[in-house]
């Protein structure tokens, strides 16, 4: 189950398991960060999708 909340920056972030999304705004342009758990080199790895 995904829970949802709204932090008092105004990002909105999605957590699950092993995921971490956050919607900001980068030069003018929206935008979701998706952060992804690497169990294999134990890291995150970040995405960045256009919305």
């Amino acid at each position: 189950m995904i829970s949802q909340k709204r932090s008092q920056d105004g990002v909105l972030e999605f957590l699950g398991v092993n995921t971490l999304w956050k919607r900001e705004t980068n030069l003018g342009l929206e935008t979701v960060v998706e952060g992804v758990m690497s169990e294999e080199r134990m890291s995150w790895i970040w995405r960045i999708h256009l919305v």
